[in-house]
Order: C-alpha cells, then structure tokens, then sequence
C-alpha cells in the first residue's frame, strides 16, 4: 500500500513539473518588453500599434499608456519607457536633457492633430 501511494505521489510531482515548464523561446524570434508612455491623444493609436506588433511578434510584450505628452518625454528621458509619444514636438531644453543623459531622441510623425473652432 505504501508503495502504490509512493507511486502516485510520484507521478503527481512529475505531472506538476512538466505543467509548469515555459515555453522555450525560438533564438530567432525577438522578445522582451517595451513600455510606451505620453499623450493621451494617440494612446488609442499606439494600443491598436502595439497590438499588432505584438501578433507578429508573440514573444514581445508591448505597454501602453497615457498620461500626456510631458510624461512620455520625461519618462524616456529617465529612462522609465523606451518609446515616448506626443502631440508635440520635444522643447529644446528637453532635447538638451536626453543629450546629456545619452539618449538621442528621434521623432517620427504618425499623424497631425486638429482644433476646431465651433461658434453659435
């Protein structure tokens, strides 16, 4: 009787073992995590971005939130998210910031913004 309980406990453990193995990641495949921070104008745009990327990429993990152009900027200058979104272009002082920190920031534009003026 002991013996057959030994088993069993035994082969519980194998079962548990071999569940909890990951994934072993193809050495050809990108992964890892990116973290986008800024505006909350394109957080909608960057979200549908991010998830596409990551359909092509499944073992990329992409984050995406808002809190503002300011944020974003801040937090790539501090190192806090590696890609930054805004609405605006960077203020030279903050360019000047990133420079000394050793980032060089790039722009890329993916869209422009309008205001309307709407009067009764």
């Amino acid at each position: 009787m002991k013996h057959k309980n030994f088993n069993i406990f035994i082969a519980i453990l194998l079962f548990l073992f071999t569940s909890c193995a990951r994934e072993e990641i193809p050495p050809d495949q990108p992964s890892g995590y990116i973290q986008i921070k800024g505006s909350d104008t394109m957080v909608n745009l960057m979200q549908a971005l991010a998830e596409e990327f990551m359909k092509k990429y499944p073992y990329v993990f992409v984050a995406v939130t808002g809190g503002g152009s300011g944020i974003g900027i801040a937090s790539l200058i501090n190192g806090t998210c590696d890609i930054a979104s805004a609405s605006r272009r960077m203020k030279p002082k903050e360019i000047k910031l990133a420079h000394k920190r050793g980032i060089e920031p790039q722009e890329f534009i993916v869209g422009y913004d309008g205001i309307a003026v709407v009067v009764n």
